[in-house]
């Protein structure tokens, strides 16, 4: 898998803590037969993990894009950009849209957690059978963390494209670091770029390489594509 961003790699060890204290919890509680029963009955995992504070670690998770933008601003405002200029609208939307994918993705964890936990009341495993069930239902699973990899990187890229949007002179840099894992194309081009950079208008166009070509969005596809078309600077008169 490739590398996590810093950012979702924060998110991933909170929510697996979270998942954690909730099971030892669980683990620690003793249930008659009765009480299990009507634990089943009116359990809500979901619920559960908003009560331990998933939704704090989600909007500490979204503050990353509101730092991220404040420090494009401030590299934008020795550029000349004209602030009012910038929807920052529709960037607060993209923020709102990666929160309800993250609930929208949670709530149907903790469907999975309900379904499997009466299954195990009703099979009548025991708690350390029913912890063991209940952790092979993982909320952080490779799909999520691709989704936000991505989403992280797009949001820079998008707010980039739009705070630069008025000056079709910008050059940019393709930024990120060669890693192992690497697409060749972004590999390539790191190694390989043109040393004053590239209008957008030329990665709207695709910056070509070998093995494929790379948009202002990166790579394509882009999913888990961490590279960024950074502005290169030069201070406004």
């Amino acid at each position: 898998m490739p590398d996590l961003n810093p950012q979702y790699a924060q998110f991933q060890k909170e929510i697996e803590a979270m998942i954690k204290e909730l099971l030892t919890t669980l683990k620690k509680t003793k249930f008659s037969d009765m009480e299990l029963a009507q634990l089943a009955a009116e359990i809500n995992f979901f619920d559960e993990i908003k009560k331990l504070g998933f939704e704090d670690i989600v909007e500490k998770y979204l503050g990353t894009y509101e730092t991220k933008f404040a420090e494009l601003l401030a590299t934008a405002k020795t550029a000349g950009v004209d602030f009012a200029k910038i929807n920052t609208e529709l960037l607060e939307r993209i923020t709102i849209l990666d929160k309800e994918y993250l609930l929208g993705k949670a709530s149907s964890w903790g469907k999975q957690f309900d379904s499997q936990f009466v299954k195990s009341v009703i099979r009548g495993d025991t708690i350390p059978q029913t912890i063991a069930n209940l952790s092979e239902i993982p909320l952080t699973d490779s799909q999520l963390g691709t989704v936000l990899n991505t989403s992280y990187s797009d949001f820079n890229r998008t707010a980039i494209k739009e705070i630069y949007k008025d000056i079709p002179d910008q050059r940019f840099s393709y930024e990120g670091g060669v890693i192992p894992t690497s697409s060749d194309q972004c590999r390539w081009l790191m190694e390989n770029q043109n040393p004053e950079g590239y209008t957008a208008a030329e990665f709207d166009a695709g910056i070509y390489t070998p093995f494929g070509m790379i948009y202002f969005s990166g790579r394509d596809p882009n999913y888990n594509c961490g590279h960024t078309p950074e502005p290169i600077i030069t201070e406004f008169k």
